[in-house]
């Protein structure tokens, strides 16, 4: 079992102030570490050269983003989404003008966005609708995918008029970019066969059906998902019987997606919270191994491979390293 020692926990290293106004409600790190992307709800995207522990660049953009990814083939390239249903692609973090609008054919909110380290085509949550997009050349990115809708049937006696709108919340490629693994608000998880639109296996959890983020043990062989009900529970990859369950007390009328990140070799689980602080989970048992607390009872809801959180007072960022 993998255990955090009093000598070798997680400690803050680097406080990151005064970027934004307002809360901070979405970050991303470059694989590399280099760079932290963060947006706020100031409509504000902040570049943070994390080396420095300085603002690289601020755009300010026009709408409310609701996500960011870096392309994992570019040390300069984000791709970002709006609520009023643009995907942009910021070709360069340091040159404002060169900026594009994915090509979608829709126009609607784009919740998450994922991009495959291998082949480089970006999959977006697009309203109801999961779009895999592919460059067409090297400004122009083009939807050539959608996947289809989910068809896990809804069985809910207790509630007939539960919410069942179609909403993912979560992306992940699998096997390069053969695979995608979806995590559906009220449709559970479901992978698909980019080739074929085949569902290869699901977790379609018994007694609720508000996913909320998942994330895939490096190895690829185990699946963590937290969810709206119940709080995180831990699978093997296809399978929808839990391994272990992880007790996060989520409050009834909260629609806050708490984040969930594999650390080191799979045998830690690193979560958000509603009250403030990140807990870091014996993967098998669920036991809490630690908490990493910070000033402000706001939920911490973004969380990376590097954990960061924030407060609603004093937007800042804390990379536990």
């Amino acid at each position: 079992m993998t255990m955090l020692s009093d000598h070798d926990p997680y400690s803050t290293v680097l406080s990151l102030r005064h970027g934004h106004m307002n809360t901070v409600v979405c970050m991303a790190f470059l694989t590399s570490g280099k760079y932290l992307a963060s947006r706020g709800d100031d409509s504000t995207l902040v570049i943070w050269d994390i080396n420095k522990g300085t603002i690289a660049s601020r755009w300010h953009m026009t709408g409310a983003m609701l996500s960011i990814c870096w392309d994992t083939n570019s040390d300069a390239r984000v791709f970002c989404g709006t609520q009023d249903g643009r995907a942009l692609v910021l070709h360069d973090i340091m040159n404002k003008h060169l900026v594009d609008d994915v090509l979608t054919g829709l126009t609607a909110s784009v919740y998450v966005i994922a991009v495959c380290a291998t082949s480089g085509d970006v999959a977006l949550s697009l309203g109801p609708e999961v779009h895999l997009v592919k460059a067409h050349s090297p400004s122009v990115y083009v939807t050539f995918k959608i996947l289809p809708r989910p068809t896990v049937p809804r069985e809910d006696p207790v509630d007939d008029a539960r919410d069942n709108h179609i909403h993912a919340t979560a992306l992940q490629f699998l096997q390069g970019n053969r695979r995608i693994v979806v995590a559906y608000l009220n449709h559970g998880v479901i992978c698909w066969d980019v080739k074929t639109d085949t569902q290869l296996w699901e977790i379609h959890q018994e007694d609720y059906y508000t996913s909320g983020h998942f994330a895939l043990s490096p190895d690829r062989l185990r699946i963590v998902v937290s969810n709206l009900n119940h709080g995180i529970r831990l699978y093997h990859l296809g399978d929808s019987r839990p391994l272990s369950t992880i007790p996060v007390s989520v409050p009834a009328d909260s629609n806050h997606i708490l984040n969930v990140v594999f650390l080191g070799s799979s045998q830690v689980i690193a979560s958000g919270s509603l009250v403030g602080e990140v807990k870091l989970w014996e993967a098998n048992t669920g036991e809490c191994l630690q908490t990493l607390h910070h000033n402000g009872n706001v939920p911490c809801s973004c969380l990376l491979c590097l954990i960061s959180t924030f407060t609603s007072q004093e937007s800042w960022s804390k990379p536990f390293v």
